[in-house]
């Protein structure tokens, strides 16, 4: 095969490449607005859940138990806990982190079906799919 072949059969597959990941990023902040979205349209203020960690070296360990009065933490859990919209900022600050092309982090968040806020919020190594570490949310209930 000749060289200029060459050349741009490996650009067409750096372009893929390329364009391929920009577009699972694309998706990834599309589905947080969505579901940001949707948690806002339901005017929760009031509730609770426990927050737990886990990695692939360690089983889940429950952090806290967090309460949510009025879209604040309860002073007990400010150490600890998270609002649901600082769920969604921790969210939004892990996608940016593994948009950039020089690091070598990628963010895996699930949302809750229901209400729409993160309950998994897992950091890995892009090339160690075995080295994760995550946050999660237990037991929400919302509160009247």
């Amino acid at each position: 095969m000749k060289p200029q072949y060459l050349l741009v059969a490996f650009l067409s597959l750096t372009m893929t490449l390329v364009l391929t990941g920009c577009s699972l990023q694309f998706q990834a902040h599309a589905d947080l607005d969505r579901h940001r979205k949707l948690w806002a349209s339901q005017g929760i203020e009031n509730y609770s859940y426990t927050l737990a960690n886990w990695s692939v070296l360690s089983d889940e360990e429950i952090l806290c138990a967090v309460d949510v009065r009025n879209n604040a933490l309860s002073p007990a859990d400010a150490s600890c806990g998270y609002t649901v919209e600082e769920l969604f900022a921790v969210s939004e600050r892990q996608l940016a982190e593994s948009d950039s092309i020089l690091t070598q982090h990628v963010a895996d968040i699930e949302y809750d079906d229901r209400y729409g806020m993160p309950i998994s919020i897992c950091s890995r190594e892009k090339d160690i799919p075995a080295s994760f570490g995550c946050f999660k949310v237990n037991d929400f209930v919302v509160f009247d």
